[in-house]
């Protein structure tokens, strides 16, 4: 999984990207593409030897700033693809169900009795370990309730 870190350009993404896993300087814009559109993107799916392979190419290649790049098991990739599209589901729920957006908003507005915090807070403090994708759903969700 590569992330976008706002430093390399395009062209050093691409560059090493067509050597670290033999991409095309096509495939590797779409990458730096999808990279910067949605805050990270998958790169390599392979045994762990190959990713672990991808990984050092990609960390010696820009070793002064490393582009950030962590190995994954599919199947946490997997859920995270799953909550994404469940975000999406429940921002069109919300869109269309007048009941279901009350419940909604009284749900993520009730406290946690220990912590004193809301649904909301909890989300919104936590959302820095979330993808530029997944942050935009659920600003959508909290902003079109």
């Amino acid at each position: 999984m590569l992330f976008n870190d706002e430093v390399h350009t395009y062209d050093q993404v691409i560059n090493v990207l067509s050597r670290a896993i033999q991409c095309t300087k096509q495939e590797g814009h779409e990458f730096a593409s999808l990279v910067d559109r949605e805050g990270r993107t998958v790169i390599r799916i392979g045994t762990m030897e190959q990713c672990i392979e991808a990984q050092k190419i990609i960390h010696e290649r820009t070793h002064d700033m490393p582009l950030k790049c962590e190995i994954y098991p599919s199947s946490f990739i997997s859920l995270q693809y799953f909550a994404q599209k469940l975000l999406s589901y429940l921002q069109d729920l919300i869109g269309i169900s007048d009941g279901f957006r009350r419940l909604f908003c009284e749900c993520e507005m009730e406290s946690d009795e220990k912590r004193q915090i809301t649904l909301t807070e909890r989300v919104l403090l936590g959302e820095k370990m979330l993808w530029k994708s997944a942050r935009s759903a659920l600003h959508q969700i909290f902003i079109n309730r």
